[in-house]
This record gives structure tokens, sequence and C-alpha cells, in this order.
């Protein structure tokens, strides 16, 4: 069989192909306009599911495109840990609320989506950006993270799913939303918990001398350093300007830190902040900074991660407290109190706040078109 032994030392090769085509198989077989219609149809018919699960993740950001919302709310990980979204989807409604919010994400990320959104067929009425002053202060640790989001922004319009798993159901990149089960049973134990803390408690201890808890020692450092960039301060207007080309309306929220957190803020980084409010009043459709400079209530921030054996009883105790952050992994140290991330009851009740103008601003839009 001479036709099958001149075969034989091809042989290996082809294994070696057939091996690598299956692992690569998942990236190889894509259909973008498939993904976009079995992705926008599962949001749909899991709705709440979604906006649930949108919160605290990157999944609003990689789903933009199949959501199609009329209002996107964008920022960092102050913007997808502080909005109750599936409240704001029910105050909001008929507009369909969605986000593209990215942990990092600095203003200029903001210019990159507007030029992914209109490039990709993304178009949102509305854009709600979320501001700190940390996203306006030199600070090289962000610069990854910011670097990141721009990769994350320019996949807005590439597949995230095969074929494969698009017909098995089992995404590989795109979060599963589809039964959010878990998160309502650990937001149950969260709110079971929190309803017994007495928010004087948490001030109380907070007033006390925090030092050697890492993420009170990390924040006073930062803030300590903390110098705005007077560079960035004017992508301000070229975000403006970039919104009206784009045919949307652009809100801009100081998105509330804690009032431990705020109390370190000197005078002049106060004036810097008040400087960036202004300059966005001057040009966006709509703002709302009335928790800065004040900040939002301590108990906001406690137990963020709904971590599910969570010591409220520590907050009568600082040695207690200690201890516990001590004796944890380093994932805890940032677990007791989380000085700029909200719980989703900080993230409740803000939207809540919120949301009377929101809905507002897009009425008196909708008159005016």
């Amino acid at each position: 069989m001479p036709f099958l032994s001149n075969l034989l030392p091809i042989v290996p090769l082809l294994i070696a192909g057939g091996v690598i085509l299956s692992q690569h198989l998942h990236s190889v077989l894509t259909w973008p306009g498939l993904e976009r219609i079995v992705v926008s149809r599962l949001i749909e018919a899991n709705e709440q599911d979604y906006l649930l699960r949108m919160r605290d993740t990157h999944l609003g950001c990689k789903t933009v495109q199949a959501r199609q919302p009329d209002v996107v709310f964008i920022g960092d990980s102050h913007s997808y840990a502080g909005y109750d979204y599936v409240y704001l989807q029910d105050v909001l409604r008929p507009a369909r609320v969605g986000n593209c919010a990215l942990s990092g994400m600095r203003l200029p990320n903001v210019l990159d989506f507007l030029a992914a959104a209109r490039t990709n067929g993304v178009r949102p009425k509305y854009l709600v950006l979320g501001i700190s002053p940390a996203m306006f202060w030199s600070d090289d640790r962000r610069i990854g993270l910011t670097a990141r989001a721009r990769r994350e922004i320019a996949k807005i319009g590439a597949p995230k799913e095969s074929v494969i798993s698009l017909a098995s159901g089992s995404f590989r990149e795109i979060e599963d939303f589809r039964d959010a089960s878990a998160a309502r049973s650990a937001q149950a134990a969260f709110e079971l918990g929190i309803a017994g803390l007495d928010p004087a408690r948490v001030d109380g201890l907070l007033a006390e001398d925090t030092t050697g808890i890492y993420a009170f020692d990390w924040w006073r450092e930062t803030v300590r350093k903390a110098v705005t960039d007077e560079r960035r301060l004017p992508v301000v207007e070229q975000i403006c300007r970039a919104a009206t080309r784009n045919g949307v309306r652009l809100g801009v929220v100081y998105i509330p830190e804690s009032r431990w957190l705020l109390s370190l803020l000197s005078d002049e980084q106060r004036r810097e902040f008040a400087e960036v409010e202004s300059r966005f009043r001057a040009c966006a459709d709509w703002t709302d900074f009335s928790f800065f400079p004040d900040g939002g209530p301590n108990i906001w921030y406690v137990n963020r991660a709904l971590v599910p054996d969570y010591p409220y009883e520590v907050w009568s105790d600082m040695a207690a407290a200690r201890r516990w952050v001590g004796n944890g992994d380093a994932r805890r140290r940032w677990r007791l109190f989380d000085p700029d991330h909200m719980n989703s009851l900080g993230a409740s009740e803000f939207s809540r706040r919120i949301a009377p103008e929101l809905a507002a601003w897009l009425r008196r839009a909708n008159a005016r078109q």
C-alpha cells in the first residue's frame, strides 16, 4: 500500500492539527449576527436576572450591543456597584436601561465608548456618566486598568461566544445571567444582616483609630498624595462635544463615596473636584452632584461583597474587627468596609434618590423632540 505508506509521515501532523483545531473551535466558529440575536432574546426573556447580574460585573459592557439600551450608565467600578439596575429599569421604562461600566475606566474611555458605539451600531439616547475625584487624580496604578478598559470597549462589536457555546448555552466569556437565584439568596442574607446593624455603630467604630487595617491605611495614603491632573480637565468638554456629535444627551452624576472617605479630602481637593463639577454643569444636559462633598452614609459601604458569614457584630468592637480582617486571605482586606464602593443597600437608596430626577430629565428630553 504505497499510498498509505506515503501518508504515514504526515499522520502526526494531522493529529496535532486536529488537537489544535479542537482547542480553538470556540474562537474560530463564531457568528456575530447570530450571537447578537441569541443574547438579545435571552436578555429579554431573563431581564430581571440580567439587570441584577449587571451590578458588580462587566456584563453590561460585554452585552451592550445585544441589549441596545436607550440609557447607558457609564463609568468605572463605582458605576457598576452604585446602581440598582432592576429598580431603575422599572422607573425609566419604556426606556431600556444598560451599562458600560468597567474597572479603572477614566474619562478618555468615555470617548472610546462613544466612538465604538457609533462604529458598531449601538445607539443610546442618553449617557449617564458616573464620576468621582479619583478619576481625575494622577495615579500610575490606574494606568493598566484604564488601558484594559480601552481594550474591552474595542471588543464591543466582536463576538464573545462561539456557535458551539451559543448552541449549548454554556457561555465562556459572557457571565451567565439566566439564573440569578444564588445572587438573590446572597442578597437576602445581606439584607437580614444589615437590617440589624445600627448606622451609629458603624460611624462610632470609624471614628476610632483604624490604623493597621489595610483598606483604611490604603485610602489615607492615597488621598494624602492625591493631586488632580490638570491635563485631564479638557476631556470634560471633549466628552460633551462627542456626545452631541453622536446625538446622545449627556448626564453626569457624582457616585457617592463614604462619609469616612470624603472626610479625608483636603479643602484643595474639594475645590478641585468642584471645578470638575462646574465644567460639566456648563456643557452636560443634566447633572446631579448632590452627594458631594458629604458622601453617602457609612453603612452603605459595609459588606459590599455580600460575604455570607460576615460578622456584623464586630462593628461594636475594634479589636474584633481587626482580628476578622487579619485572620482571612488577602481579599478580606477590603471586605470589612469598602470606602468608595456602595453595597446593595447603598445602591438601592442612591438609585431611589436620583430616579425621579432621571425620569424627569428623560421626559423633558422627549418633549423637546
